[in-house]
């Protein structure tokens, strides 16, 4: 099966008010039997053709470059970031060694901030380098995170911290309270106009978000640079030494999830958001020519917004 055969397929799942997580399992054949685990900190299910095109599509949307888009970005600029953990390198199977990882940096096309610029940021986890960072460069910031067990509070002068997350409504998500874009939006007093950054690094959250957005036509079509961390599935690499990161055999990504994933990923495009830098976690489930990772870091631009600073 071509890869362009898969847009028939994903448009089974059709846009619609039922949540993300309640939408209909798109059939696409029989079931993959069980696959193998390589040392490496690759997994390898047994997959059919249309289930390998699947994964392709899935792939390739989150790591194809808009060239339109990449243009736009004159500097591309890593901002904040801290070494979270090591992971080893992949560049060479024998090699045992580790290097650091940095983690929470994200990318940021400078020429595209204006002054006063506006940022809205899902996910600190008690590490405000990438804020601070924002913080600098002269913006106004909003943070949100409700799992640091702090109540909100103002941390500097344009950082202010929200004990909220983000979600698709107004509620409450593993005992943690969150809320749609539109009423952090409207909670957080972000002025009018557009938002010039908004980063989600939510553990998965990220989907239903977008989703609620993306259908409803909300405020996420005011923002001009969008960072997304997409997460595929929720994991927990161990790393041991001489043997790196490995992921529980139980841990694969379904090609029901994986037609929903590509659903949200295609209307985001169809938004005007283009991606411009793409850095796939090295944790990844083979498919024939490739490896679908389980984390993707992107990085896109609103092209139907001004590149202006203004």
């Amino acid at each position: 099966m071509r890869v362009s055969s898969i847009s028939r397929s994903a448009a089974l799942w059709s846009w619609s008010s039922v949540p993300f997580n309640q939408q209909p399992a798109v059939e696409l054949g029989p079931s993959a039997t069980a696959g193998t685990l390589h040392a490496t900190g690759s997994f390898s299910p047994a997959v059919d053709s249309e289930e390998e095109a699947v994964f392709r599509k899935l792939d390739e949307l989150l790591t194809a470059v808009d060239t339109e888009a990449r243009a736009s970005c004159l500097h591309l600029y890593g901002a904040g970031g801290r070494c979270f953990h090591c992971a080893r390198s992949r560049q060479n199977d024998s090699d045992r060694s580790v290097v650091y990882a940095l983690d929470g940096r994200k990318p940021v096309c400078l020429n595209l901030l204006p002054a006063n610029c506006s940022v809205l940021s899902f996910g600190v986890n008690h590490d405000f380098s990438f804020e601070e960072t924002m913080e600098d460069l002269g913006c106004m910031v909003h943070a949100f995170d409700p799992t640091m067990g702090v109540s909100s509070f103002r941390k500097s002068r344009n950082i202010h911290f929200h004990s909220l997350g983000i979600g698709s409504s107004d509620a409450e998500l593993g005992g943690f309270p969150v809320a749609s874009l539109g009423t952090i939006v409207r909670r957080a007093r972000v002025r009018p106009g557009t938002i010039h950054y908004l980063k989600l690094d939510v553990e998965t959250s990220e989907w239903e978000a977008l989703h609620q957005q993306l259908t409803t036509g909300g405020d996420l079509l005011r923002v001009q640079q969008l960072n997304v961390e997409f997460h595929l599935l929720q994991w927990s690499p161990t790393i041991a030494e001489g043997e790196g990161m490995k992921v529980p055999r139980r841990n694969e990504v379904s090609r029901e999830n994986a037609v929903r994933f590509i659903a949200v990923v295609e209307a985001l495009q169809a938004a005007g958001f283009g991606l411009v830098s793409s850095d796939p976690n090295l944790v990844c489930q083979d498919f024939e020519d490739g490896c679908l990772s389980f984390l993707y870091d992107t990085h896109w631009v609103n092209k139907k917004i001004s590149a202006n600073r203004s």
